[in-house]
């Protein structure tokens, strides 16, 4: 009599890697038949821990999500695992290589050091990441072909070989319309530093791409071989300023640039601490500026979704949710579908989603608040007491 090997595992694990659309869930299901024949058939029988049925499913349900599967590959992924860049769940090993903005995955076995994946320099600040690191993957996409970072296997010896000049202030220079860096907010130069540059100048266009202000910190950085090429890093948001008794911050000019929005848009006082906030409603552009700028002074990020530009893409919004932290979406411009694949999605990734009844942003702002705070996803019929601060531009 035939003896049956146990498939629960490997069916479980297929799960987890199985996209949520229609054609990860057909491949998906491809995937899961495979598995049962590979426990009926005598010839996987090699051992008494089914070992090689797990493996076998587990990379045939992978190559079957991404469309590349045949049996062949998956047998030949069975028995040529590397010890050094995958690890027998699934999960691979790359090394960091730090860029002046964010930073790239290599296979520590490529000879060539040809970058596989990318991430901002948002993410490498969350996970606190340095040249030469070690992760661990998951084969789950965090946005388009990019996967999770599961965790820091192992932490550098070697010197980085970029210069980091943290909390460097802005000043604006009306008499020719632009933005010099030259010190930080202790008084420490710029040269002192950096002997190739006396400071960094940017035009006013190109200030408004660097989303820098007048008195406002930035870090620097710049491969050390090549001083000259400086880059602002990170830009800092108000509540992430450092305090000194050093030297106080330059007070701004009386010639400072005026804009259309308040100089402070916030009326609550809560700290995002650098999480990414998507916020889906319709016509995103008309509003972009405003939004932005009322995240940035909490101390997040935004990702702005047009609801309906793409409506009818489920694809496009689990894209995007990958990226975010916490998503807010304005009730009076999505349509029922789009809400309906935001929950979904939201559900999917493990992320809050609150609702705003409107556009305005005092109701964004409490919809964002009560996301981080883990309060009602509605207001209405909900008494919610928000933090205030006494000082907010009505």
């Amino acid at each position: 009599m035939k003896k049956y090997r146990d498939y629960r595992t490997a069916i479980a694990r297929t799960l987890t890697m199985i996209q949520p659309t229609d054609e990860g869930l057909a491949k998906g299901a491809k995937a899961i038949q495979e598995i049962l024949n590979l426990a009926l058939d005598p010839d996987t029988i090699v051992d008494s821990d089914n070992t090689r049925i797990a493996r076998l499913a587990t990379s045939n349900a992978h190559n079957e999500t991404s469309g590349h599967a045949t049996q062949a590959n998956a047998e030949d992924s069975s028995s040529s695992v590397k010890t050094t860049s995958a690890q027998s769940n699934g999960q691979t090993i790359m090394q960091v290589k730090r860029d002046l903005k964010g930073f790239d995955l290599v296979d520590p076995n490529d000879p060539t050091g040809t970058p596989r994946y990318h991430y901002d320099e948002i993410l490498a600040r969350q996970l606190v990441i340095h040249h030469d690191d070690q992760v661990l993957l998951e084969q789950n996409l965090r946005q388009h072909r990019q996967p999770y970072i599961d965790k820091i296997v192992s932490h550098a010896t070697t010197a980085d070989p970029i210069t980091v000049a943290p909390f460097f202030v802005v000043h604006y220079q009306d008499t020719d319309d632009t933005y010099h860096i030259e010190q930080d907010y202790n008084g420490t130069t710029l040269s002192s530093l950096n002997p190739a540059m006396n400071d960094v100048t940017f035009t006013s266009q190109e200030a408004q791409y660097q989303r820098i202000s007048n008195g406002q910190l930035v870090d620097l950085a710049w491969y050390k071989e090549r001083p000259e090429k400086v880059v602002i890093r990170y830009v800092h948001h108000s509540s992430s300023q450092p305090t000194s008794n050093k030297a106080a911050k330059p007070a701004k000019k009386a010639t400072i640039h005026t804009t259309t929005v308040p100089v402070t848009l916030r009326t609550l006082d809560f700290d995002l601490h650098e999480k990414t906030v998507a916020i889906v409603m319709g016509d995103v552009g008309t509003r972009r500026t405003q939004i932005t700028q009322l995240i940035d002074e909490h101390n997040g990020h935004t990702l702005l979704i047009d609801a309906f530009k793409h409506s009818n893409s489920t694809n496009f919004y689990y894209r995007q949710i990958g990226q975010a932290d916490l998503v807010v979406m304005i009730q009076n411009q999505n349509k029922h579908a789009t809400s309906k694949t935001l929950n979904k999605a939201v559900k999917h990734y493990g992320i809050k989603m609150t609702i705003a009844d409107g556009g305005g942003l005092q109701q964004i702002e409490r919809a964002v608040y009560r996301g981080i705070a883990d309060l009602p996803a509605y207001e209405s019929g909900n008494p919610i007491s928000y933090p205030r601060i006494n000082d907010a531009s009505q």
